[in-house]
């Protein structure tokens, strides 16, 4: 998925997105390596939103799409 995503950024922009510093995925090891270095506590509410969003990889998984993307909204406090 990550290289079709790519190509398909390579394509529309005329250059690959590994040139620009970013990062693909903030996963946990690498969160929590940023908080370990910068006293950190990250804080990531789950607000709900409804049944039928709850339902949404479910629907996809039923009807053979792809499973819809997670947006996480998290904000970190800094400990002193």
């Amino acid at each position: 998925m990550l290289a079709e995503q790519k190509g398909n950024f390579c394509r529309q922009f005329g250059f690959a997105s590994d040139r620009l510093f970013s990062k693909d995925h903030l996963i946990p090891e690498i969160l929590s390596n940023v908080a370990r270095r910068l006293s950190l506590t990250w804080n990531l509410p789950k607000p709900w939103c409804g049944a039928s969003w709850a339902l949404r990889r479910l629907k996809a998984w039923a009807l053979r799409r792809c499973q819809p993307s997670k947006f996480h909204l998290l904000w970190a406090k800094v400990e002193r």
